[in-house]
């Protein structure tokens, strides 16, 4: 993820990152097992639809990866889920502090190109971080990769919905 700095009076925008800002780099680093973190928040959320579905209907009907996911749901305990709500909390208050420094953060939509076909709509991993911190993000698509399109992903802060599309608008008119 790339936070942009604020630059008013010079009305250009700053690029920062890991090697170049302490808070980017405090930021990447908040956001390591972010993956994992989701996940089991998820899984805590569907253990009784899923628990449902393999109990009252037949089991084998649900996907593989369905049936995992119950497993990791059911072996959790309510302390488990509460230490993954504190830590989302904590990630988010953290997160927000950033806006008193960076107007949006940028980093790509995915890990690579959209796949032909219509049999999988490809890697959602980067809509992981918005999902996670409760914030607005936009993909612009205005990349590529292989000759097949690649989002440009601003993500803004909770509750800052308009500035978050401004921000992403701005971008958007540096591609035009």
């Amino acid at each position: 993820m790339i936070p942009t700095k604020k630059s008013y009076r010079t009305a250009h925008v700053e690029v920062v990152d890991k090697t170049s800002d302490e808070s980017a780099a405090a930021l990447e680093k908040s956001l390591e097992r972010l993956l994992e973190l989701s996940g089991g928040l998820n899984n805590w959320n569907f253990r009784w639809p899923m628990n449902t579905y393999a109990h009252d209907m037949d089991i084998n009907k649900m996907s593989p990866e369905a049936q995992e996911r119950l497993v990791l749901a059911e072996a959790m305990t309510h302390e488990d889920y509460q230490n993954m709500v504190l830590k989302r909390k904590n990630l988010r208050n953290s997160y927000n502090t950033l806006q008193n420094e960076f107007d949006v953060c940028v980093t790509l939509s995915a890990p690579g190109p959209a796949p032909v076909g219509l049999k999988w709509a490809g890697d959602a991993v980067y809509a992981v971080p918005s999902s996670v911190l409760g914030t607005p993000s936009f993909s612009l698509p205005v990349l590529q990769a292989e000759v097949l399109p690649l989002g440009l992903q601003v993500m803004g802060y909770a509750d800052q919905d308009a500035k978050a599309f401004a921000a992403a608008r701005a971008v958007l008119g540096l591609f035009e």
